[in-house]
């Protein structure tokens, strides 16, 4: 069985009140690697002002601009990489998926 080296959680809403996408949202999200948390420190600060893939769902691959990136603990003890994401900033729409 393959190892998942890295999972992304979504931690706030992407919709605005009226269940409506909000272009340009700035959204928060927990982004875990298999590493130490000294590599996360390190890893943490380059990834601000990246744009950065992830997928909504299972259905959805969006992109965004990283805006902010901190290293945080779980609550027990596993270090993970929190980063805000202003989507819609790459230009790009949502890619759709493959069939398989």
């Amino acid at each position: 069985m393959a190892s998942k080296l890295w999972a992304v959680k979504r931690t706030v809403p992407v919709r605005g009140p009226s269940g409506k996408m909000n272009p340009g949202m700035t959204i928060t999200k927990e982004l875990s690697f298999a590493m130490d948390e000294k590599g996360m420190k390190a890893l943490a600060p380059t990834l601000v002002g990246q744009t950065i893939s992830y997928w909504d769902g299972d259905t959805e691959l969006k992109h965004g601009l990283v805006k902010a990136a901190e290293v945080l603990r779980g609550v027990y003890g596993k270090p993970f990489i929190e980063v805000e994401i202003e989507e819609g900033k790459t230009g790009s729409k949502a890619a759709p998926v493959p069939p398989v």
